[in-house]
């Protein structure tokens, strides 16, 4: 018996991993929150070790970062409310 598996079933997406840097146009899977993404042109990204937050920092001359964090529970309003608590 022969099986032929058509290409996108055998390229199978990998989870985010800890410590690896994540270079533009790389997919970022995250299945137990849904989410998956590109990283965009300019920006590199990490999950760093022992964290949960996601970081999204430029790879031009201009400064920028962005941190990613996803919840399981919640929706837009109440994290609203949490961030003006502080």
């Amino acid at each position: 018996m022969v099986l032929v598996l058509p290409a996108t079933a055998q390229k199978k997406k990998s989870r985010l991993q800890p410590g690896r840097m994540y270079k533009p146009g790389e997919t970022l899977f995250a299945p137990r929150f849904g989410f998956i993404s590109t990283v965009p042109e300019g920006w590199e990204g990490i999950l760093p070790r022992e964290t949960e937050v996601f970081l999204l920092t430029t790879t031009t001359a201009t400064y920028g970062e962005i941190y990613v964090f996803g919840r399981e529970h919640g929706d837009l309003t109440t994290m609203q409310k949490d961030w003006m608590r502080g």
